[in-house]
Order: structure tokens, then C-alpha cells, then sequence
């Protein structure tokens, strides 16, 4: 089956929707550019909010080793790295990785580390909500077989299943899409949701 992921929580209503549509992986973003950035405050009473079995992944931009000691403490299950991933962090990470890489028109250099569990693929500008040249990820997805391949970028409810079937990614990333005002729009959430659920 294939793994939800609702990224870009900003506040407590963001988990309660969350907790009544049941995706299986929540999302907080920690870039001071994004809209959707969070305090380690904000964010730790977001989770505490969050049913236990929905898994919480932090997402940052080419962190630092102080950064991934605060995550790891927080209690989040998954740290997604975008930017530069310093080889400090393999070494130092008790948490699995996702190695985020951004995709323009051109098959990407594909790291490897033991510690990466697995590669989320985005369009050309992260949490831009475009999709990118799915022709690309057929290509990437042989590469790593062994690995979890997460797809972002434009994932709507008319074309999720559309990527399902021609990418058959373990999980599919959403945010934008299903936002309203900056919330998290519980009837989108839900449509997105059901549309993956059905496709198995």
C-alpha cells in the first residue's frame, strides 16, 4: 500500500485534521523561508497533539549537527534533509534519513549512505506544488530499488493515483494541494486520502 505524507504543519488544527483523515506520515518544516516554518516550541506541541502511529518527519535544509540533536530529542521518527547533508550527520544520524532532491531536466546525482532510507523527489522549487517530468523518476526509480521512493511536486486528488500507477512510489507527498488559508483543509485532506487508499 502505498504511505501517505501530509507535509507543512503550522498549527493545532493542521493535527487534528490529520488525526481525523489518518495519513501516515505529518510533516513539519523547519526553513526560516518557508511559509510554513515552525518554532521547536510550535512544533513539539503540534506533535504531542498527533496520534502516536501517524509518523512525524522534520524537514530541513542542509542541517547542522546542534539541529539534528534538538530533532532526534523532539521525538521525531524521520529527519528529511534538503540542500547539502553534511557527512557529520550520517555519521552522528540515530534517526532514518530522506535524502530530498529537487528535479529540473536532468536525471540528479543519487547519493548513497546506509543511513538513507529514502529519496523524495520535488520539482525544480521545493513546496512550490509543481509537478516535474515524471519520464525522469521512471529513470530514477530503477536506480534505487532498495531505497523508499517518495514522490512530491503538484500531487493533487485528480492526479495522485495517475503517479501511483506510473510511478508506483512507496509514498506520495502532499501540501499544498491540500491547503486552504495555510491550513490544512480537512475535506481536501480527506479526498487525497481516500484517492490513495482506494488505489491501494
Amino acid at each position: 500500500m502505498t504511505g501517505i505524507k501530509i507535509c507543512g504543519l503550522t498549527c493545532l488544527e493542521d493535527a487534528n485534521t490529520l488525526n481525523k483523515t489518518r495519513p501516515d506520515y505529518a510533516g513539519f518544516v523547519f526553513y526560516e523561508k518557508s511559509k510554513r516554518n515552525l518554532s521547536y516550541l510550535k512544533a513539539k506541541e503540534i506533535m504531542n497533539s498527533l496520534y502516536f502511529d501517524i509518523k512525524k518527519v522534520a524537514v530541513v535544509v542542509s542541517p547542522n549537527v546542534k539541529e539534528l540533536k534538538i530533532i532526534e530529542e523532539m521525538g521525531f521518527d524521520i529527519l528529511q534533509i534538503h540542500g547539502e547533508c553534511p557527512k557529520e550527520i550520517f555519521e552522528k544520524a540515530e534517526i532514518p534519513i530522506w535524502l530530498a532532491t529537487n528535479i529540473n531536466k536532468e536525471i540528479p546525482e543519487i547519493k548513497d549512505h546506509e543511513k538513507i532510507a529514502g529519496y523524495l523527489f520535488d520539482g525544480a522549487k521545493y513546496g512550490g506544488g509543481k509537478p516535474f517530468d515524471w519520464e525522469i523518476a521512471k529513470k530514477i526509480r530503477e536506480k534505487i530499488k532498495e531505497k523508499r521512493f517518495i514522490l512530491a511536486g503538484g500531487l493533487d486528488e485528480e492526479n495522485v493515483n495517475i503517479a501511483i500507477n506510473t510511478l508506483h512510489p512507496d509514498i506520495v507527498d502532499v501540501s499544498s494541494s491540500v491547503e486552504k488559508e495555510t491550513k490544512k483543509d480537512e475535506k481536501k485532506v480527506l479526498k487525497f486520502v481516500r484517492k490513495v487508499r482506494e488505489n491501494g
